[in-house]
Formats: C-alpha cells, sequence, structure tokens
C-alpha cells in the first residue's frame, strides 16, 4: 500500500519544497508548535474564530475553554468532572431510570383516583403518551 502512494507523495513534496509561501509555513508551524508552548491554544482559538465566523456561531463555545484556563478554581472544578466522568454518567443514569420507574408508578396509580368518572379526551394514557 506504501508502494503506491509514493510517488504521490514525492510529487506533493517537490511541490512543496518549490513553493517558499507553503513551505515557510509549515516549517514555522511546526517549529512553533515544538518550541512554543501557547501557540496550538492560539493556533486552535484563531481556527475557531475562523469557524465561528464561515461556519456557524456555535464553533465561538471553544473559546470558553479559555476561561478554564485562565481561572484555578474553574479548572480545578473541569479536572474533577473529567477524572469521575464514568461515576457521573452512572449516576446520570441511575437517576433517569428513577425518574422513569417513578412516573410509570405514577401514573398507574393515580390516574384513577384524579379521574374517577371518566377520561376527559386530554388526559394520557400511557406514559409515552404524557412525555410527548
Amino acid at each position: 500500500m506504501l508502494n503506491v502512494f509514493q510517488p504521490y507523495a514525492a510529487k506533493v513534496k517537490d511541490v512543496i519544497m518549490q513553493n517558499y509561501f507553503i513551505r515557510n509555513i509549515i516549517i514555522s508551524t511546526y517549529s512553533l508548535s515544538q518550541y512554543e508552548s501557547g501557540f496550538l491554544s492560539i493556533l486552535m482559538f484563531v481556527v475557531a474564530t475562523f469557524l465561528g465566523n464561515f461556519v456557524g456561531v456555535e464553533w465561538y463555545t471553544i473559546h470558553l475553554f479559555d476561561i478554564f484556563t485562565d481561572i484555578s478554581e474553574l479548572t480545578n472544578i473541569f479536572k474533577a468532572i473529567l477524572n469521575n466522568f464514568k461515576k457521573l454518567a452512572l449516576l446520570s443514569f441511575l437517576a433517569g431510570v428513577f425518574i422513569l420507574v417513578f412516573n410509570v408508578i405514577s401514573l398507574n396509580t393515580y390516574t384513577p383516583v384524579i379521574w374517577e368518572e371518566e377520561l376527559p379526551a386530554e388526559a394520557c394514557e400511557d406514559i409515552i403518551g404524557c412525555v410527548l
């Protein structure tokens, strides 16, 4: 497989080496990423800004991570959430199951108590109908 792409890679390398502008951008990016500690985060924010301008405004939310890196208390909270993500996910799943069971039991128990004669047309008769 490598033998198939090797001639194309050599041609791309020759084109890059002949074009000084692209070559200098690649060398500068590599050098800055290796030797400047904050370069990758700045590059991420610049890319997020361009994506926010031309793709969609939701890309600007990446800038919120800058707040996490500047304030030490928020950084500790963010690390605590990421370190305990599996436990938090299981706890959220357990809470969802508890709410579902509680809704099913209360629907079956209290529907005849609330409407003793007959159910009105707008009343839900099953849990899916009540949720939707």
